[in-house]
């Protein structure tokens, strides 16, 4: 926002009809923090932004948008913008927007940074989501080791050592993250037989 001086910049997050906007950048107007119905946004900037087409790059809402929907952004402070919706298999996810208090000619530059910097985010948004479901998973695998009295192991073959999981560890009293050499592991399999298996 302070890089492309603008009023107003935002990040929001789309979930079925809603959009959420956890917090925003203003310079001169009001914050719009908050959640909302995507129908409040007009249908012209809500189908541009549902295509998923590229950035929406209004320069006079007064001129580019119809009456009823221009009126609506310059209650909110609003005579330019522009909004990238990202939108992934076919879906709108989220939007960056920037928002200007007077009309605004947008150059190619400025779009092409908003285009990048929501790019960005998105990509640390769904990074952080994947590793909180996989530590979610985690967590599960280990309650369900734990009850069942199962874990695992695997072998480095390199190396020749036998890394085990901290249940298989706690199951032979050894200290968690215990790795030993395939001689050592093989050792706590009483019946040749199961020696024989694991090799």
């Amino acid at each position: 926002g302070r890089h492309l001086g603008t009023s107003r910049c935002i990040y929001g997050v789309v979930e079925g009809d809603r959009i959420t906007i956890p917090r925003d950048y203003t310079d001169g107007c009001r914050s719009i923090v908050g959640s909302y119905a995507l129908s409040e946004l007009g249908p012209s900037v809500e189908q541009a932004c549902r295509s998923g087409q590229g950035p929406l790059v209004i320069r006079d809402v007064g001129r580019e948008l119809p009456p009823s929907e221009a009126e609506r952004y310059r209650s909110g402070q609003v005579e330019a913008l522009v909004a990238y919706a990202l939108v992934r298999e076919g879906s709108w996810r989220a939007v960056m927007a920037v928002h200007q208090s007077r009309p605004r000619d947008w150059t190619a530059g400025e779009v092409a940074l908003l285009q990048e910097v929501a790019e960005r985010c998105w990509s640390t948004i769904e990074q952080r989501s994947v590793e909180a479901r996989l530590k979610q998973q985690q967590t599960l695998l280990r309650i369900a080791g734990k009850a069942a009295r199962l874990g695992g192991w695997s072998l480095d073959l390199p190396s020749q050592r036998v890394i085990w999981s901290d249940e298989v560890s706690s199951m032979h009293e050894l200290p968690p993250g215990t790795t030993l050499s395939l001689d050592e592991a093989l050792s706590y399999c009483a019946p040749e037989q199961d020696r024989k298996s694991v090799v």
